[in-house]
């Protein structure tokens, strides 16, 4: 813990691992930032969306993308950091398997929160006076920059290190402890990047959240603070669970899956795609009227656009969704 919060910066690795893994297999620790975080995510949920979650997001989402650029320029400075790279961007034919391209499917829907309610949730939020095409459009852009910008950060270092690409998570706390520990102000860089995290990691939650609390609102005229309570104590129930899986409950294996993978599978690989492809099928044939007046709200989309996101939405995206799904789950 003290290494992943930039205390006594070292730059071995295998220390760094060790470190990391004693902090995952506390399961009082786990269950204790668990509840940290429900608490944190129900605190922003409790003003509502302009006072506290735009207020959140405009004021720590924009540190966050300065301090991956930092951490990139630097990052690209090591030795061997430019495999990194390679890694990245160049083509690989045989990396496109269907496992493969249903973890990127299940990765497009959690990071976006899509095929849960959440983006229309948001989007009910919008002024008339707001463009859609232009805010999808938007989200789409960043959501790309986000991606690359995170893999920038990681993966040069995770070469210049001699790491394994494919450990996980846990690189973000193995690598990252070791790249501050080249900086000037480490330590402090430390801290900001970690506290970034959690701030990414809140807005993510949030998005999800208020969806469920909203809805509670909306169909059994529950107060706000109410629909919060409801929602976190059945976030406690599921979560703990998935705080004690890689420590008491690390034997505790669901097809050879624990508590916690066993959800991450079926929500991001299973779940969301059936979502994608229920909205996809009432959004392209049920409910295009409304999106397609929605979409000239405030001015004139190109008949090729239009023509376009309707092909998409009835055909495309639910056939892509289908043939990866099934190719994924049957390979």
């Amino acid at each position: 813990l003290d290494a992943c919060m930039g205390r006594g910066l070292i730059t071995d690795t295998s220390k760094l691992g060790e470190y990391f893994g004693q902090f995952v297999s506390n399961g009082t620790l786990s269950i204790t930032m668990q509840l940290s975080f429900l608490a944190l995510t129900a605190g922003v949920l409790v003003f509502g969306v302009q006072k506290g979650i735009e207020r959140v997001s405009k004021i720590l989402m924009p540190l966050l993308f300065v301090m991956m650029l930092v951490l990139i320029v630097r990052g690209l400075m090591l030795d061997g950091a430019w495999k990194g790279v390679e890694f990245m961007f160049k083509f690989d034919a045989s990396a496109f398997t269907s496992g493969s391209l249903l973890n990127a499917l299940g990765f497009s829907f959690f990071s976006l929160s899509l095929a849960s309610g959440a983006m229309m949730n948001y989007g009910s939020y919008l002024s008339d006076d707001a463009s859609m095409p232009r805010s999808v459009a938007w989200i789409s852009v960043l959501a790309v920059m986000a991606a690359l910008l995170g893999g920038l950060m990681i993966m040069p270092a995770v070469f210049a290190f001699g790491l394994d690409p494919s450990a996980g998570p846990g690189l973000t706390f193995v690598t990252m402890p070791a790249v501050f520990a080249q900086l000037p102000m480490g330590q402090l860089l430390a801290v900001i990047f970690y506290a970034c995290l959690v701030v990414a990691a809140l807005t993510s939650a949030i998005s999800i959240m208020e969806m469920s609390v909203q809805y509670l609102i909306d169909r059994f005229n529950m107060s706000r603070a109410c629909s919060i309570a409801w929602n976190t104590a059945a976030l406690v129930i599921l979560g703990i669970p998935c705080a004690l899986s890689y420590s008491s409950m690390s034997d505790v294996l669901f097809f050879g899956k624990t508590f916690f993978d066993i959800l991450d599978y079926m929500t991001s690989n299973i779940g969301m795609p059936i979502g994608g492809l229920a909205i996809a099928i009432v959004g392209g044939y049920l409910a295009w009227p409304a999106m397609r007046k929605q979409m000239h709200m405030n001015e004139t989309v190109p008949a090729w656009l239009e023509t376009f996101v309707k092909i998409s939405i009835k055909f495309i995206s639910p056939a892509v969704i289908v043939v990866i799904a099934l190719a994924g789950l049957l390979g």
